[in-house]
């Protein structure tokens, strides 16, 4: 009740002080005369906006205090007077103004005014929308559908597509206008693009005055548009000085900072003051120096464009910007620049001291980035050599990894327990789009010779049979090596037990190998043996003591599945010396029911492999 009585008075009052305002309107009637046009229409509009207070304090008074007394009658009546009388007085000087001039017509033939084309970018929507109003909406001459035509012809791409479908009548010009606003004049989307456009900017790596010109007029031209969407810019001074100042080069930012007044709190435009100072400064020297030595300067841009890269001798580029040269390991690079007597800072042949001050970007010493010495990398073996003999199954899985632009990219790998590095072919990594790091490693194979490799790439890996990823540092290379198998197995002649998902369906079909997993991920992927323990049975070729030899395949459980791995028995022609438990009998057969079939000499034993693990 309390609330409600000071809800009351809060009301009382802002009536009474519009009251107000309106009595001293209608007391001021008496001087319209000479009061100016301007002033006249500022009364008035006055006038409106303190009746339709007047009128609302009214109304919410009533809904707390239905008793109240107010005679509203005596302000309607003022409000009427005040209205009638200065609308009364424009009028008057409406029809007591002499005639416009009518405008000569110009004898002077303009430029046509060029529209630019819109194609969705949203911090240009207003300044299309508002060109596009003056010269085309805002032309009487034309009718709606002409402005639809017009409308269209302008847009391409996303806005085209947004009112492409709309029929050519008159109507749809307002629509295909409701369309375009309703879609672009998004004021979040307009600042955020705005933004991005300052801490975007480039850094000023080499001052001049032109870059320097650019980075300001971008600077004011976003601020202003900032402005335009009335933002509050003034208050941003501090972060936009942070952004800024890190944009600039070392030498430009320690003289601004040598130049401002410490006992102020920077500000942007300071900033962009200074660097304007500095941009005029740059090119006023620049012209000086060019006055004093045209002739000098034209014979040094003679000679150098004269000049050719030193490595492969095109004359498009110099050495330091030769791809070729820079895929060249750093012992290389210093070695060619050493033989070829060229500059350790600038990469050229010149008598006497070097008059650029270049320093390395990785140990800051005074030579050129490209003669940097890399160091040394580890040396990491791979133990995978070539066999002929196609009765050795080596472990294979089927894995996926996920390309740069999200895609499921499925690839054959090896699972090799004694390689100390992982690998991943070029042809994966054009397919997956990554882009690999400069890595230089040695691979030293199981004879001891050594390749290099220059690339590495981080990747992935996920299992197809299990939620299992790990991520591994790939080194790319050519090839890893030859189809495995190396002929067509015949998949009869190892049967799986039902429970077992293989991590390669297809392990039997010669298929290429783009893929490594070295030791840090296989050991990592071993899982314990399932426990209910089957036999897989197969066809057994003539015993000699050759095959006994090779031993028996094994089965591992991976988190990337059941992998298949071991020797083999010679490939049996004989299709009549299959084995005869096979008729009849479910190929994933128990041990025990194995029993009645002694004929079958040769057993692929889940349990043998069970036991293995466990140990």
């Amino acid at each position: 009740m309390v609330e409600s009585q000071e809800v009351l008075s809060h009301l009382i009052g802002k009536r009474r002080y519009v009251k107000g305002s309106l009595t001293r309107l209608y007391n001021q009637l008496g001087e319209t005369e000479r009061l100016s046009t301007e002033t006249i229409q500022c009364r008035l509009e006055r006038c409106v906006v303190a009746f339709r207070k007047y009128g609302d304090y009214c109304g919410r008074i009533l809904a707390t205090n239905p008793a109240d007394e107010e005679d509203s009658g005596e302000y309607d009546d003022k409000y009427f007077g005040i209205m009638a009388c200065y609308q009364a007085e424009l009028n008057k000087r409406k029809a007591n103004a002499p005639p416009n001039p009518t405008p000569q017509k110009r004898l002077i033939k303009l430029p046509t005014i060029e529209m630019p084309q819109f194609t969705g970018q949203y911090s240009k929507y207003i300044t299309f929308r508002e060109m596009f109003k003056s010269v085309i909406e805002n032309d009487v001459s034309l009718d709606d559908i002409q402005k639809l035509h017009y409308l269209r012809s302008f847009l391409k791409e996303e806005p085209l597509d947004l009112i492409i479908n709309l029929p050519l009548i008159g109507s749809s010009f307002k629509e295909a206008l409701r369309l375009l606003d309703q879609r672009y004049y998004n004021k979040y989307n307009i600042m955020t693009e705005l933004l991005s456009t300052l801490l975007d900017l480039d850094v000023i790596s080499k001052p001049s005055p032109s870059n320097i010109r650019h980075f300001v007029s971008t600077i004011k031209q976003t601020l202003a548009a900032l402005k335009n969407m009335e933002a509050k810019v003034d208050e941003w001074d501090p972060i936009l000085m942070l952004i800024l100042t890190r944009k600039l080069d070392e030498r430009t930012a320690r003289e601004y900072q040598l130049d401002r007044d410490n006992t102020m709190d920077p500000t942007v435009d300071q900033l962009l003051a200074f660097l304007e100072k500095r941009a005029l400064a740059m090119e006023n020297a620049g012209q000086s120096a060019a006055k004093l030595f045209t002739t000098k300067v034209v014979n040094a841009v003679t000679a150098k464009e004269k000049r050719e890269c030193y490595f492969c001798k095109s004359v498009e580029h110099k050495i330091y910007n030769c791809k070729n040269f820079k895929l060249l390991p750093s012992a290389e690079r210093i070695s060619f620049a050493q033989k070829n007597e060229l500059c350790n800072i600038c990469l050229n042949k010149h008598p006497g001291k070097c008059r650029f001050y270049f320093r390395c970007s990785t140990c800051k010493k005074g030579h050129h980035s490209l003669l940097h010495r890399e160091e040394e990398k580890a040396e990491a073996v791979i133990m995978l050599s070539g066999n002929n003999d196609n009765n050795v199954l080596i472990p294979t899985a089927r894995i996926k990894v996920f390309s740069s632009d999200g895609r499921e990219v499925r690839i054959k790998a090896i699972l090799d327990s004694a390689s100390q590095a992982s690998l991943i072919t070029t042809k994966a990594l054009k397919v997956l789009g990554l882009t690999p790091k400069r890595d230089s490693t040695n691979i030293i194979g199981v004879t001891n010779n050594k390749n290099q490799v220059h690339y590495s790439v981080p990747i992935e890996v996920h299992s197809m049979k299990t939620p299992f990823k790990v991520s591994m540092n790939c080194h790319v290379v050519d090839t890893i090596t030859c189809k495995l198998p190396q002929t067509p197995i015949d998949p009869s002649t190892v049967v799986v037990p039902k429970n077992i998902q293989l991590a390669d369906d297809e392990f039997y079909k010669p298929s290429e190998i783009n893929m490594l997993i070295g030791a840090s991920v296989f050991f990592q992927a071993l899982l314990p043996a399932t426990t209910n323990s089957t036999c897989a049975t197969r066809r057994q070729p003539p015993v000699d003591p050759a095959s006994q030899s090779k031993g028996t395949p094994q089965i591992i459980n991976t988190k990337f599945g059941h992998i298949i791995a071991g020797g083999l028995p010679p490939q049996h022609e004989n299709e009549g010396d299959l084995c005869k438990a096979a008729d009849g009998v479910s190929p994933y057969t128990s041990c025990d029911a194995l029993q009645s079939f002694p004929s079958c000499r040769y057993r692929l034993c889940w349990a043998d492999t069970d036991k293995k693990l466990e140990n």
